[in-house]
This record gives structure tokens, sequence and C-alpha cells, in this order.
């Protein structure tokens, strides 16, 4: 946060120099090199647009001479900055080494802009139907490019094996416990399932899987991964209780490649989320007990499981429409969403196959 307040103060400045000695400053712009939490700035003739960790900021701003003046500003702060062609170089006033580096960014999206830098080839997987995407701000990247069958991984743009994931992530506690995944459509269950036990070792259990929306537009699927056991021999919380006079029950869904069974019925892939609403409102508290069959490619695994939360929000933004007259639960003043996810709790769980064997009898 510290970083990007130091940012917004910083652009404007930025601006009022080069206008003063180069001309083209406007455009968009973008981090060099950062595949962490990059900056991608928006410059126009009178305001710019910083977009970093999901989140956009606009100012307006204005500069009389060296000294810079930004809307709601608390403070002046000054920067020089050097423009050599296609490159932005930041200086703090009386610094010899630029604190950012910028350059024009020519691609059409922070995947594109990876995969040219690093020589990979990541495809992200396309939705096939609408949803909202989180909002959340993810400080730690994973790149999981798939070659040959092989899981190639960056994280925070640094190349190396699965299993030090963990030591990464572990290595630097100020980072927050969460981490954002640009993961190759062709990737398949059984490397994910590595991906999530690497991120669970190393408590980055906040992850959101990054995917095009149906509109073609970057959007990110936010999950919580369980916990392990014990973690540096510290004990976990108890898991939440059930609730007093509430019966859980299992909704258990077996995901194959060529079929699909929901409680132990053969349906159609595209019904699944339909057939998922009926059973809950029959038993709203159940928890649905998910088996993902190995050999499934990432992009149908993602749509599986979008279609299995957008079952729940479909249910809460009618229960919404039915009892508040607003279509979206989200619009809603903060006790009353809570009191609407009690009524419609997300409970997902992936299972194995043991497990399946267990919950199908």
């Amino acid at each position: 946060m510290k970083k990007l307040i130091y940012i917004l103060f910083l652009i404007p400045n930025i601006i009022s120099s080069c206008r003063n000695r180069e001309e083209g400053i406007n455009g968009t712009w973008i981090e060099v090199d950062n595949f962490q939490n990059p900056s991608i700035l928006e410059i126009g003739d009178f305001s710019y647009k910083d977009t970093v960790n999901n989140q956009t900021f606009e100012k307006i701003y204005y500069f009389n001479n060296d000294t810079f003046y930004s809307n709601g500003a608390v403070q002046i702060y000054k920067s020089i900055i050097k423009k050599n062609k296609n490159r932005l170089q930041i200086y703090d006033v009386g610094e010899d080494t630029a604190i950012q580096v910028f350059e024009r960014n020519t691609y059409e999206n922070i995947v594109e802009y990876f995969n040219h830098k690093k020589g990979a080839s990541i495809d992200l997987p396309q939705l096939k139907n609408s949803f909202q995407s989180t909002r959340d701000n993810y400080l730690n990247t994973m790149y999981v490019d798939y070659i040959n069958k092989k899981m190639v991984v960056y994280f925070n743009g640094e190349l190396h094996e699965i299993n030090d994931t963990s030591y990464l992530a572990l290595r630097n506690r100020r980072r927050k416990d969460n981490c954002q995944l640009f993961i190759d459509k062709e990737l398949k269950v059984e490397l994910l399932n590595k991906i999530k036990t690497e991120l669970r070792k190393g408590q980055l259990n906040a992850i959101g899987y990054v995917i095009f929306s149906k509109n073609d537009a970057l959007t990110t699927i936010g999950f919580r991964l369980p916990p392990l056991g014990i973690i540096g021999d510290l004990p976990l919380p108890p898991p939440l209780p059930v609730g007093i006079g509430k019966k859980q029950e299992n909704i258990v869904i077996q995901i194959n490649v060529d079929f699909l069974f929901l409680n132990s019925r053969k349906v159609e892939p595209d019904d699944l989320k339909e057939n998922l609403k009926k059973l809950i409102r029959l038993n709203n508290n159940s928890v649905l007990k998910v088996f993902f069959c190995e050999q499934l490619d990432f992009e149908t695994y993602i749509n599986y499981v979008v279609a299995m939360q957008q079952a729940y929000i479909d249910l809460r933004n009618e229960y919404s429409m039915s009892n508040y007259k607003q279509s979206d639960y989200l619009e809603l003043e903060y006790e009353v969403v809570r009191t609407i996810r009690n009524k419609y709790p997300m409970k997902i769980q992936e299972i194995n196959k043991e497990e399946l064997l267990k919950y199908a009898l």
C-alpha cells in the first residue's frame, strides 16, 4: 500500500517534467519485468489511471513549473523522470538509481506481456458463462505453462521447481497470504493438485484463478484452500461448527472426462447448475463433495467449479430479489449480505478417489 500511495504522488510530477522536455508521454505504460504486482499507467492530458492489484485509481493532476498538485493530496512530492525512447525511468530527488522503470504497453493483457518476456506460451482458459470477478488484492503470482505434457512454474517471476513454492512463499512472511494463478488451460488436474498442495504448505491459502470471461476480458475467480493439519508445529483452529438444529447432508459429484454423476445419477454437464440449485433448495446446509478426474484439463475443471459457485450465487440473488427487491445481493447492506450468505453457505469440498467410494456408499 505504501508503494501504491508513493506512485500516486509521483506520477503527476513525472508528467510535468516530461511535458516540458519531451512529447509522447501520453499513452499506456507497464512496469518493466514486474511479474508480482505490476503497475499499469494510462496517462492523458489532464488525468491518469494507475491499475495495480486488480484495482484502478484515477487522479486529476495540475502542475506549475516542476511542482505537482493532485486532487486529494496532502503533501507535495517532487520527482525526476528520464525518458529514453519508449521507456520512463523514475528517480527520487537526489538519487542516482531509478526506483521504477516503465515501458510502452503494446500488449493485450499481462499474460501476453509475460509470454513475450519469458518466452512462455500460457493460454488461459475460457469461461463458457458469465461470472462476477473477484476484486481482491493478490500480492503473489504464479504463472504455470504446460509444455510437452510437463509443467513449467514461475513464482513472482522466478523460474523454479513446484516443490520449491512453499520455501519461496515462507521466505518472506511480510507478503500477504494469497496468490494469483495464471495457468495454461491444458494443464491436467493431477498437476493442479500438486500446485495446490505446495500453496497450502506455503500458507498461501487464498488463491485466485485468472481466466478469460465470456466477454474475453481477464477475470479472477477466488478460492480458499483448506489448511494443512499442522504447519510449523502450530495447531490450526478447529473447523467452524455446522450449527444447532441443522442437518448436514452430502451432495456427491463425480466428474470424469466423458461423464458426470450427481448423487449417482448421470446428468449432462450443461445441466449441472440447475440440478444443483434444486438439491440445495431442499437442504441449504448441504456440502458438495466433488471428485475431479486427474486427467481433466484445467479449462474443463474451472468451468465446472464456476458452475457450482454460480448455483449458490443464483440462489442468493433470487432470495435477495424475493425479500429485498434487489437482483444483486452484493448491493445490499453488509449485514444483509451476511444473512443471505448464511442462508445459502457455499460449501464445496474436493475429494479424492478413496473418499469418493466412502461418500458414494
